[in-house]
């Protein structure tokens, strides 16, 4: 199935609207936290959700319920290290989990691959500008992550595309500081 002409100018739009108002360095003294707030569009999350709705529901059910593929990455997003967590989290989506070789559902899998460019793009603009590295623990979990998604193979893709959602959860956690059911979270001192 190929790309509709409606997903293709809505992926344009969001594309385009994330081109007009990048700051690709972000502001002097603003840290990675408040880049990415100025920088990922709602617009591109909320498509990003969307298409990945869709694609759960096109893909066989989740029959591993016991093994997840996501670490526990929710304190992470709490510490300015987050956006090296996110950087790495996305690459691995971006490479392996919504390539044209892992999915063989193709649901606008080119629009899919195109946004989420777009969103490794703000992080990794973010990053350029607020230096920050994935600690010793952080590093071993993602790297388990990607032996599971392996040793799973077809089952890994289908639970990889089911947890996305999480992600895109860790966006607007890190993002807008809020908790995982979407509401503000207080800052702490």
């Amino acid at each position: 199935m190929g790309c509709t002409v409606k997903a293709w100018a809505a992926l344009l739009a969001v594309v385009l609207a994330g081109l007009a108002n990048a700051n690709p360095r972000g502001r002097k003294g603003e840290g990675p936290r408040e880049c990415l707030k100025q920088t990922v569009r709602a617009k591109l999350l909320e498509e990003l959700e969307k298409m990945t709705d869709g694609m759960i529901k096109s893909l066989p059910k989740d029959h591993i319920k016991h093994r997840k593929l996501l670490p526990k990455f929710g304190k992470s997003m709490e510490k300015p290290s987050g956006i090296s967590v996110l950087k790495e989290i996305l690459k691995f989506y971006s490479e392996e989990v919504f390539s044209k070789k892992s999915l063989e559902v193709e649901i606008n899998i080119n629009v899919m691959q195109l946004l989420i460019s777009s969103l490794e793009t703000d992080v990794e603009n973010c990053l350029a500008s607020h230096h920050s590295a994935l600690d010793s623990t952080e590093r071993s979990e993602i790297q388990a992550m990607k032996r599971t998604f392996t040793e799973l193979k077809g089952p890994g893709v289908h639970k990889a595309v089911g947890e996305f959602k999480t992600v895109l959860d860790w966006v607007q956690s890190y993002t807008h500081r809020t908790t995982g059911n979407g509401k503000p979270r207080a800052d702490r001192a």
